[in-house]
């Protein structure tokens, strides 16, 4: 085909283009008018004289990927020299119907009707291409501010999507690496009939539990160091036919639901350094160094923030950090700040970090980590040829007849509170006293081993035994457990889970191992999967959906029912990802709020500490945790330039030096599940460690070569500047510069002593231990 013949044949498919993206019609039927004018072209004469034969057919430009993360785009591959002017209209009208049909499409997103996405849970938009056709209002139209930001969250999607074409096969090659965001996952979960039975209607009686995807065995897990230093995912297989993108949607409509019926109205968005800062403190438990801030404020890019988040979770540079700080959480929550610090301690803290930092490296599923927590066996102590780290949680909790281990499980897995039902009936929920020991039958085989080196506990093993019941005359065969009313009557109980299934009464271990039966459970039970999605909305906002957050129950509904049941359906299609979880939180709207909220903005009702069920219609403000406190002093000054308490040397030396510094906030209750409180709340105690502590010491002082010996001695440095942007992530207001230059003056042309005290000052500021 010519190149003059080319040009006039593609006029009236251009018309057609042009007629439909300036008329502002939307396009289903743009194809066929496009073919049907190229019909009419090639039947006229002229074309038919200049042509002579059949017309050529059309054929598709060949697409080819970017390289390696060039803002994850397509690129059209260049056509041969002789070809190119022939097909330049043809190129142009695609590229203006692909507009057009782009522009349409994310009209049509912004449409989606509720019934469309909360069905079965599950979307109806796949991946060929099939499109959701919503319902809206006659007369509305979304804002403009609206489109636009539904338009970056899908830029967003689409952006990973092409990522995972060009490096998926790369990072698999490597290291076997998944990326966090899937839009390719096909299938939906079945919930089951199980998933709408009430804990008051018991299942019938089984002898074991349907079989599951889970390790054959509980003894010791991977110890090779290969797996240390990879930052490899091991995620299980998604069956949600759901992109990222729909789930961010969902989370976003369910939230504006929400606002409109109380009336309330969202906050501005926060500025881009106070997202980044928060992102850097939710996800690897620290603020941005300098460099990473303006990294990313210089990025210019509309999928910016999704970028960001991809590279904190999936990157190997954050690979550590990411590991480090959940590790952090996680052995807080299942043994406390001080388990494994007190002399005879069951609990190897090195052990058990061991093993949840090499689970976060693999981003291992979250039902396998619970499933291997609960049911595991072996040695505490690293170097044993049977280690296994997951023992340390049921050895921290085995005592008073593994009351504590029955507590906690429930609270940390199942998210209900059933300790208190140990010596009655609850009296506002359906928990009765037979729940509580019914539970806790499943620990009963579970036994600890020491080992003593003179009077010095060298180790401890967690093995299950055959358990023979507590009644006058043991009988394996039905192992009971005894409790006794209020009213002194003992009653009976067997291992019933908390939604009526029970298993063989056995306790021979070899016919039924109880505490691998309940891990099972446990992992397939709704309760599961909402239980983890509240803990991490709550980690990332400050507030659940419920208070407390492993609490659920009739007598404590949550604010967003539906969005924390669809995402419970959604965490556990995803695989139990872990970290696409905390994708889709920290790239919904209400995460990109401000902290900044009254009656100026239209949302001063919305105040959780004032005992007001959380709206989300702005972040809120909260003080950092201890340990994300010590993390972001080390970034902000460079304390390990300055002194002992550095990122240098071995992991498990950094570990101590770290956990003998949150030492001084924890304080320990004598209960019965081993409660803990932190006194880091903005008390004296917390305020004299801040003031006065080594840590600040050193990291004030021009003597240690830290951060603030750095920007004195660079005279280009502008320091004042430096010390705002590495403790807030901001520059000084004018006034605040002014008074430091008033400050400077005043000294006499010194500007040591001013800078010292300075940054002192800043470091003890609400601002800096604040997550805003």
């Amino acid at each position: 085909m010519s190149s003059d013949r080319t040009g006039p044949m593609l006029d009236p498919i251009l018309d057609v283009c042009l007629e439909e993206v300036l008329g502002g019609k939307q396009p289903p039927d743009l194809s066929a008018r496009i073919l049907a004018a190229l019909e009419s072209r090639t039947r006229c004469p002229a074309s038919e004289s200049s042509a002579g034969a059949n017309p050529a057919a059309l054929r598709p430009i060949p697409l080819t990927v970017a390289p390696a993360r060039q803002g994850w785009v397509y690129e059209p591959a260049a056509p041969a020299k002789s070809a190119r002017m022939a097909w330049l209209p043809l190129a142009l009208a695609a590229s203006v119907l692909l507009a057009a049909s782009g522009y349409w499409l994310t009209r049509q997103a912004n449409n989606l009707d509720k019934s469309h996405l909360d069905g079965a849970g599950a979307l109806a938009a796949q991946n060929n291409g099939a499109q959701e056709k919503g319902v809206q209002e006659k007369g509305t139209r979304e804002p403009r501010h609206e489109q636009d930001r539904v338009a970056r969250v899908d830029a967003a999607s689409r952006r990973v999507a092409v990522d995972q074409a060009d490096a998926s096969s790369r990072r698999i090659a490597e290291n076997g690496e998944t990326p966090l965001l899937r839009p390719d996952a096909i299938g939906t979960k079945d919930q089951g009939a199980d998933a709408t039975r009430s804990p008051e209607s018991p299942a019938p009686k089984v002898v074991a539990t349907e079989s599951i995807d889970l390790p054959a065995t509980r003894g010791p897990v991977e110890t090779d160091p290969r797996i240390v230093a990879s930052a490899s995912s091991l995620a299980g297989v998604s069956t949600s036919a759901v992109t990222d993108a729909e789930v961010i949607a969902f989370i976003d409509r369910s939230l504006k639901t929400r606002w409109q019926e109380a009336a309330v109205r969202p906050s501005p968005g926060a500025t881009e350094a106070e997202w980044c800062r928060r992102v850097f403190l939710d996800l690897i438990g620290r603020i941005p160094t300098i460099q990473e801030l303006e990294l990313f404020l210089v990025d210019n890019s509309r999928a910016k923030r999704a970028r960001l988040v991809d590279r904190l979770l999936n990157s190997d540079a954050y690979a550590e950090a990411y590991a480090r700080h959940w590790t952090t959480i996680w052995t807080t929550l299942l043994v406390g700040r001080m388990g494994g610090m007190e002399p005879g301690s069951l609990v190897n803290r090195e052990g058990l970090q061991q093993y949840l930092r090499r689970s976060f490296l693999q981003n291992k599923p979250y039902d396998r980590m619970a499933y291997e927590l609960v049911s595991a066996q072996g040695s505490n102590r690293p170097g044993d040829e049977d280690f296994n780290g997951a023992v340390n949680f049921i050895l921290d909790n085995l005592q008073e007849k593994a009351t504590p281990a029955t507590a906690k499980t429930a609270q940390i897995f199942l998210g209900v509170q059933i300790q208190c039902t140990q010596c009655h009936g609850h009296p506002f929920n359906q928990w009765k006293q037979n729940r509580f020991w019914e539970l806790n039958s499943f620990f009963r085989q579970a036994h600890a081993e020491r080992e003593m080196q003179g009077n010095t506990l060298a180790r401890a093993r967690l093995v299950d035994e055959d358990f023979a019941g507590e009644g006058s005359s043991p009988t394996p065969e039905e192992a009971e457990v005894y409790y006794e009313l209020r009213n002194g009557l003992m009653q009976v109980a067997y291992p019933v889970f908390i939604d009526g299934t029970e298993l063989d009464r056995s306790g021979v271990v070899a016919e039924v191992d109880r505490r691998d039966e309940l891990a099972r459970l446990i992992v397939r039970s709704d309760e599961f999967a909402q239980a983890i999605v509240n803990r991490t909305w709550a980690h990332a906002f400050g507030y659940g959906f419920t208070k407390p957050i492993d609490d659920f129950g009739s007598h404590n509904p949550p604010s967003h029912p539906e969005l924390l049941a669809r995402l419970g359906r959604e965490f556990a299609a995803s695989g139990h990802d872990l970290k696409r979880l905390l994708g889709w939180i920290t790239l919904s709207e209400a995460y990109s709020l401000s902290s900044k909220f009254g009656s100026k903005f239209g949302n001063a009702a919305d105040d959780p500490s004032l005992g007001a069920a959380p709206l989300f219609s702005h972040f809120y403000l909260r003080q950092m945790t201890a340990e994300q406190l010590y993390d972001s002093l080390l970034v902000a000054t460079e304390a390990h330039a300055a002194g002992s308490h550095g990122e240098g040397g071995a992991y498990e030396r950094q570990q101590r030096t770290k956990d003998e510094w949150l030492k001084q906030f924890a304080i320990v209750f004598g209960t019965d599940e081993n409660d803990e409180a932190t006194t880091f709340d903005g008390t004296i105690p917390q305020t004299l460690m801040m003031m006065n502590g080594e840590l600040t010491r050193q990291a004030t002082s021009l003597k240690g070569g830290g951060f603030l010996s750095r920007v004195t001695q660079n005279p280009k440095a502008a320091p004042i500047n430096q010390l705002y942007l590495a403790a807030f992530g901001r520059r000084p207001t004018r006034a605040e510069l002014q008074l430091a230059n008033r400050l400077l003056a005043a000294q006499g042309g010194d500007p040591a002593p001013v800078l010292e005290d300075l940054w002192w000052a800043l470091l003890n500021s609400n601002e800096f231990i604040s997550n805003h």
